[in-house]
């Protein structure tokens, strides 16, 4: 996987802040750059991807991040 840009990024409900980028074959992923210090969840480790469905809509709302289909807010 190849990325091309930033295109958000954010903390989740869990505290972990994570980075939101479009790669060069068009998906957009979702990465883990710092776990949050109360974080329970397995996989929330710096460097790797998560799914697109545990993408918190607080997140994706707050208009620093999207996913497909969702378009950032202007600011």
């Amino acid at each position: 996987m190849r990325i091309l840009r930033v295109v958000g990024s954010g903390l989740l409900s869990c505290g972990c802040f994570v980075g939101l980028y479009e790669t060069y074959d068009g998906p957009t992923v979702q990465i883990i750059e710092e776990r949050g210090v109360a974080c329970l969840r397995r996989g929330h480790e710096p460097g790797r991807s998560v799914a697109s469905a545990q993408m918190d809509d607080a997140l994706v709302a707050s208009g620093h991040a999207r996913t497909p289909g969702r378009s950032m807010e202007s600011h």
